[in-house]
């Protein structure tokens, strides 16, 4: 997959940005005319969030991660054989503080990577959609407006459902 993006900037400003950016290995620029770049991402797969996923993952950090005994790449294998797919989610996670955990890469590739615990964060998000029945309904609630929020709203709305679940 290809993605790219043209950024106008006068031409020094664009050559400081851009000056780590343009050797990673993920990127590269495509010319640059009058301060106009343009970036390409080379094979960086876009993946659309996968709240069940999401949910898995942390749902398997909580069980299984502990301080003696970490998670690795193959242990989430299970969940979700799709190994770029669930690199992106786990990173996600990790970047949005539901996970401490790191990547570890060989040839540019992610060989593996290590999950040491999950947040409180974590914890408090996974306490609202535990419940298979509520995370069920959340989801059709979710299914009203395209079947995707923000984690904060999709946690509102789970307390949301609790509450009338519970009757309170």
């Amino acid at each position: 997959y290809v993605f790219s993006t043209s950024i106008n900037l006068p031409q020094t400003r664009c050559c400081s940005i851009f000056a780590d950016i343009l050797n990673t290995p993920f990127l590269r620029y495509e010319h640059l005319i009058s301060g106009i770049i343009t970036l390409i991402w080379k094979d960086v797969i876009v993946v659309k969030l996968d709240l069940d996923l999401v949910r898995n993952i942390l749902l398997l950090v909580e069980d299984k991660a502990t301080f003696s005994k970490w998670l690795n790449l193959k242990d989430f294998l299970q969940i979700c054989p799709d190994k770029d797919k669930l690199v992106e989610h786990l990173y996600l996670l990790e970047k949005e503080g539901f996970i401490e955990g790191k990547a570890s890469y060989a040839d540019n590739e992610c060989d593996d990577f290590i999950v040491t615990r999950i947040s409180m964060k974590a914890h408090e998000y996974l306490s609202s959609i535990r419940n298979e029945t509520i995370w069920n309904k959340t989801k059709e609630k979710l299914s009203d407006i395209g079947g995707s929020a923000p984690l904060a709203i999709i946690q509102e709305l789970a307390v949301g459902i609790t509450r009338v679940v519970l009757g309170i």
